[in-house]
């Protein structure tokens, strides 16, 4: 998604999970306008130092923005969640992230470390590209050796069976892995 959001113009607003669309192709413009220098706008838990500060935005306030859309789906909170604006705006600009594994235990390291230089507060220490991001989230997952346990691992990740269509959403939670098959509900 990010490959495509800054294929053709680097930056739109807002990235937070509400707003997540899963789509082959999309011409950006016609879900998103550009943000402007000098403008805040957006949803304001998902803006980077950079927007708060209304300077000029790129790709990389993308790439922030998903990294508080992990945090929270892995947490089920933002990191820089205060009681007013104000004070929300003061530790995006002021206060390191705190790490998403120290909210939610059972996440991996190497995962909040994903997560961590997201919200890196200079641009330039964040992941240089979506498709950066990408590479590094998918070295994160085990290469299956037995293609009917991806099936059953995808399958427990979805709740889809074969030939299932239907949206996703997401819910934030505590990862759990089992490799049994989940048992049907029974008949009412």
């Amino acid at each position: 998604m990010l490959r495509g959001r800054h294929a053709d113009k680097p930056t739109r607003r807002p990235f937070a999970p509400g707003n997540i669309l899963i789509a082959n192709s999309l011409k950006g413009d016609q879900i998103y306008r550009l943000t402007e220098k000098g403008e805040l706008r957006g949803k304001l838990p998902y803006m980077p130092p950079e927007q708060v500060k209304t300077e000029a935005v790129d790709g990389a306030a993308d790439v922030w923005a998903l990294g508080i859309t992990m945090f929270y789906l892995s947490t089920a909170q933002r990191p820089f969640d205060r009681d007013t604006p104000l004070h929300i705006m003061n530790a995006i600009l002021k206060e390191p992230a705190i790490s998403a594994s120290s909210m939610n235990p059972v996440l991996p390291k190497a995962f909040s470390d994903v997560i961590a230089r997201c919200l890196q507060k200079a641009p330039r220490d964040r992941w240089p590209s979506g498709a950066a991001l990408k590479d590094a989230l998918l070295n994160l997952l085990p290469a299956p050796t037995d293609p009917q346990k991806a099936r059953d691992l995808l399958q427990l990740a979805t709740g889809l069976e074969k030939g299932d269509r239907r949206p996703l959403s997401a819910q934030p939670c505590a990862p759990t892995v089992s490799w049994e098959k989940p048992k049907p509900p029974p008949p009412t």
